[in-house]
C-alpha cells in the first residue's frame, strides 16, 4: 500500500511538472516545431528569432515581443538552396502581416505594433534567419 501511495505521489508531481512546462511555453511564446532540423544553430529571446543549418524541413514558429519603441520586425533570409516561406501574424488580431516565399537573400522590415508570430515553413532549405523586433 505504501509502494502505490509513492507511485502515485510521483505521477501527480510529473503531471505538475509537466503542466507548468506547456503553461509557461505557451504564455512565452515559445511556439511548437514541427519538422527535422539538421546541423541547426538557433537563438530565441522575447526580442530574437534566428537559426543557421544545413537543413530544415517542416514548420516553425516563435512569438515575438516587441522591444521598447520597436515598430517593425527587421527580418534577414539567408538561402543557399531551397525554399523559406515566411508568415508574420499579429498575435492579437490573428491578421496576416507578412507572407512571402524567398529562394534567395533579402533583409526587409515588416511594420508591427504588439506581439506577432513568425512562422516558417519549408522543405530542404539551407541557409539561415533572424527576426528582431
Amino acid at each position: 500500500m505504501k509502494d502505490r501511495k509513492a507511485f502515485a505521489m510521483k505521477c501527480l508531481i510529473a503531471a505538475i511538472i509537466l503542466a507548468i512546462v506547456l503553461i509557461v511555453k505557451f504564455v512565452f511564446g515559445a511556439g511548437f516545431n514541427s519538422g527535422t532540423r539538421i546541423g541547426f544553430a538557433g537563438n530565441s529571446t522575447f526580442h530574437k528569432y534566428a537559426g543557421s543549418y544545413v537543413s530544415i524541413s517542416g514548420t516553425f514558429s516563435h512569438t515575438l515581443f516587441p522591444s521598447k519603441g520597436a515598430s517593425a520586425v527587421l527580418c534577414e533570409i539567408k538561402t543557399e538552396s531551397g525554399d523559406l516561406t515566411v508568415t508574420v501574424t499579429d498575435q492579437k488580431t490573428k491578421e496576416v502581416i507578412f507572407e512571402k516565399t524567398f529562394s534567395g537573400d533579402e533583409t526587409f522590415e515588416v511594420p508591427a505594433e504588439g506581439k506577432v508570430n513568425i512562422t516558417l515553413t519549408t522543405k530542404k532549405h539551407k541557409g539561415s534567419y533572424s527576426f528582431t523586433y
